[in-house]
């Protein structure tokens, strides 16, 4: 398949896919704030996800390189689809904790594949050229979200936002599935024993930044950011919604006035730089006053988008294309071990201390990832 129609395949997705990402990250924990769960019970549910499969993302992408990742990704965004649209009947703890668990299936298979396909899809020298596009495209596809999540929360209740995610993503699933061609080249004939440490010293590095980063981005916002705003500042789901418009806006546009001077994000110099944002802006939550939290959202946003495509452009041009699938799914693995601890450990955080603490740990974890890609890529 040409990259460019590839391209467009992968836009496609990720605007359904966005819809579905962006609905759930402020609907579902304002529904389960609105069911009067605590902090720690909160981030115990965004914990549950099933501990086995994310450490089996490495075996799901391994079987990517020899047997092929579309089946993978298809069967993750239809089983995403039915999880979403189950949330609305579930009332107890360990309801939300089983659907969860559910989803995390459809997040294992998705994030085992994910990176690994756009890598097939996008030769290396245009591959910078091409992430940066679709990371044009990712804001503007949470934008969309964003409108719609203001539509619901004003005029609909939560509920209807969860059968709007389902439906979404569902879409997302029709598009890649019918469309998406793979090519045989993709398939990667290998075995062997797995073996991290013949990834090599930069690709262990970044799978460990990896690992960093999702820990905070779990302590920070599921469930702290969102008890933050709601319990303490006084905002509801539609406030977010608009915040996080504004921000998909300016980040688009920021993404494109810096591609017309940079034609590569993913360099050292720009993630330490991003990472100095994060942790300084992540501080600022810590005060726990109105307009830094609104200036913070707004930094955090912005640099994030800049961050995802200098640390998936790395990341992909550092695998090596034979065991491909293998080593991103790794890198997946660590993640998604982050994606399970930062949420729990936010929440005990919050109840053993302070709804400022986890910020606080976030921002010199940011500090400490910094430091690690300085003195080890």
């Amino acid at each position: 398949m040409q990259p460019r129609r590839a391209m467009w395949i992968f836009i496609f997705t990720t605007l359904f896919v966005a819809v579905n990402d962006r609905l759930l990250f402020v609907i579902f924990p304002t529904f389960l704030i609105e069911k009067n769960f605590s902090a720690t019970e909160i981030g115990l549910i965004f914990s549950f996800g099933a501990f086995m499969l994310v450490v089996l993302r490495t075996v799901i992408g391994r079987l990517s390189d020899r047997y092929g990742r579309k089946k993978v990704l298809s069967l993750s965004l239809l089983i995403s689809s039915m999880t979403t649209a189950v949330y609305p009947y579930a009332s107890r703890l360990y309801e939300f904790a089983t659907i969860k668990s559910a989803e995390e299936i459809s997040r294992t298979l998705k994030e085992s594949v994910d990176e690994s396909i756009q890598a097939d899809a996008f030769p290396r020298k245009s591959r910078p050229e091409y992430l940066i596009k679709m990371g044009k495209a990712f804001p503007i596809s949470r934008a969309i979200a964003a409108v719609l999540g203001i539509i619901i929360t004003t005029y609909l209740s939560l509920v209807y936002g969860f059968y709007i995610a389902a439906i979404s993503m569902f879409i997302a699933f029709l598009v890649f599935a019918v469309f998406y061609r793979e090519e045989k080249s993709a398939k990667k004939k290998t075995m062997g024993k797995i073996s991290p440490l013949a990834y090599g010293r930069k690709f262990n590095t970044i799978a460990v930044v990896g690992f960093i980063t999702a820990l905070v981005f779990g302590l920070m916002y599921f469930p702290a950011f969102f008890i933050l705003a709601e319990r303490v500042l006084g905002l509801k789901a539609n406030d977010l919604f608009v915040f996080l418009l504004i921000s998909y806006i300016v980040s688009a546009a920021l993404i494109h006035f810096v591609e017309k001077r940079k034609k590569n994000f993913g360099t050292k110099s720009i993630m330490i730089g991003i990472l100095i944002f994060f942790a300084l802006f992540s501080f600022l939550y810590a005060f726990s006053n109105m307009f830094l939290f609104v200036v913070a959202l707004m930094g955090i946003a912005v640099s994030y988008y800049f961050w995802r495509i200098a640390f998936k452009t790395m990341k992909m041009d550092i695998a090596k294309p034979v065991t491909r699938g293998e080593q991103l799914g790794f890198a997946k693995t660590l993640e998604g071990i982050g994606d399970i601890l930062g949420p729990f450990i936010g929440g005990l955080l919050i109840d053993i201390f302070s709804i400022q603490t986890p910020f606080i740990l976030g921002s010199l974890l940011y500090i400490l990832v910094a430091i690690i890609i300085l003195k080890s890529i």
